[in-house]
């Protein structure tokens, strides 16, 4: 009998192969023999091992004694299948036993048994006949290096009957089977934009979300998820089959924090988790929660850009080197009337004194106003110019009119832009038909 331990789902496939996971290094082999007529058991224990690329005659075993003293290829039996140790004569499969390896039959005399069982030489039902019931077991921590922790996670299982114990036999009949004998750790991750920052630069994300121990049976120990902005997420222990939240709002938080900045929207990024089987043993993983997209949906998320601009003036005759000129002065308040800092801020203010409409006469830098409600989320601006045109709108009464326009920059959401027009009159002094200073 052979019995194949495999960390892949492997079964017999209806086309005559196996299927549908692959072998991977650390797959297990126990094959029993019975000599002496079945009164002597014994079982070959070998590893699936890529480092054997042939066979040798009379291959060493990997550990005697429990201690790893032969490797590849003074130990390969077939290519890719290397031994690792036997069950002594005499081994004990009673419970309790150091044996790395047993095997036994009911070499004394029948035994009954509790499932129906019919022997092929004929007989009472369920009753074994002598030497025709076999059990066996396997070390498996001593098989990897009597580590706790290194065991390797088992999927499936294939038995086999075969022509002898050698491992060219000739294969007869098959039985499969699946187990999770250790579970692993999976994660599940959520990340949700909850604001803009102060600064107005960048949107913050919290990250959250859950791990899940997916073995029936075995606790795992040093649960960690890593999110790929730099958080650190300790879980620490995850009972057989539990799930446990981490992240923003749970009892597991992440560190420096819960949340990571980015200007990017959305955002997306990946949780990974890594676990062990033992405290403090052999790191597992990591498994990946996949790229997370990020949601944006939440209003304090939204960058709504906005800018204002005010514009006053007055006109009136001043002395300018002995003649007497038209001089407008004129001011403005620029504000910002949205949720996100604006940077670049600029006024242009087009007079028509010196150069052709359309042009920027007077050219104001207010540089950052910080968003609104905010202090420095507004900034005064102020002039004055010589007008070259004269519109006359009543005897006595002339108007001067000039633009200014406003544009600035979002580190968000892009550039916004505005513009303001004002008329001022000019008249004659104490003229009742002019507004009063």
């Amino acid at each position: 009998i052979g019995v194949w331990f495999f960390q892949q789902n492997i079964v017999p496939l209806t086309d005559g192969t196996f299927g549908p996971g692959q072998h991977q290094n650390g797959d297990i082999f126990a094959v029993s023999a019975f000599t002496t007529g079945g009164t002597n058991p014994t079982i070959s224990v070998y590893k699936w091992n890529t480092a054997c690329t042939k066979a040798i005659k009379n291959p060493l075993p990997a550990i005697v004694n429990g201690v790893l003293v032969n490797t590849p290829p003074n130990t390969c039996a077939d290519t890719n299948l290397e031994l690792q140790f036997a069950s002594a004569s005499g081994s004990s499969c009673i419970l309790g036993s150091s044996d790395t390896a047993c095997a036994a039959t009911n070499a004394t005399g029948p035994i009954t048994v509790s499932w129906p069982y019919a022997s092929k030489f004929g007989g009472s039902n369920s009753v074994v006949p002598t030497g025709g019931f076999f059990e066996g077991g396997i070390d498996i921590t001593e098989l990897f290096g009597g580590i706790p922790g290194n065991e390797p996670c088992i999927s499936s299982f294939l038995m086999e009957t075969r022509s002898s114990q050698t491992p060219d036999a000739v294969l007869k009949d098959f039985i499969g089977g699946g187990f999770n004998t250790c579970g692993e750790i999976i994660v599940h991750k959520d990340c949700n934009c909850d604001h803009i920052t102060a600064e107005g630069t960048a949107y913050q994300y919290s990250v959250g979300g859950t791990v899940t121990n997916t073995g029936q049976f075995t606790v795992l120990y040093d649960v960690v998820v890593s999110d790929s902005a730099g958080l650190t997420c300790p879980i620490g222990t995850v009972a057989a089959g539990a799930t446990v939240a981490w992240g923003n709002g749970t009892a597991k938080p992440c560190s420096p924090s819960n949340s990571f900045t980015s200007t990017a929207k959305p955002a997306s990024n990946t949780a990974t988790v890594t676990w062990s089987r033992n405290p403090g043993g052999t790191t597992l993983g990591p498994n990946s929660s996949g790229l997370v997209t990020c949601d944006v949906s939440a209003a304090m998320c939204q960058a709504n850009p906005g800018i204002l601009i005010t514009k006053v003036c007055t006109a009136g005759p001043v002395a300018n080197n002995g003649r007497i000129d038209i001089l407008v002065n004129f001011s403005g308040l620029v504000s910002n009337q949205g949720n996100v800092p604006l940077h670049n801020v600029s006024v242009c203010e087009d007079d028509d004194a010196n150069n052709p409409p359309g042009t920027c006469d007077q050219i104001f830098n207010i540089g950052d106003l910080a968003a609104k409600g905010l202090s420095g989320d507004s900034a005064p601006f102020s002039g004055t110019y010589y007008p070259s045109v004269l519109n006359l709108v009543s005897p006595g009464r002339a108007s001067f009119s000039d633009t200014v326009k406003v544009t600035a920059t979002s580190s968000l959401a892009g550039s916004v832009t505005n513009t303001a027009t004002a008329t001022c009159l000019l008249c004659p002094p104490g003229s009742a038909a002019c507004p009063a200073p």
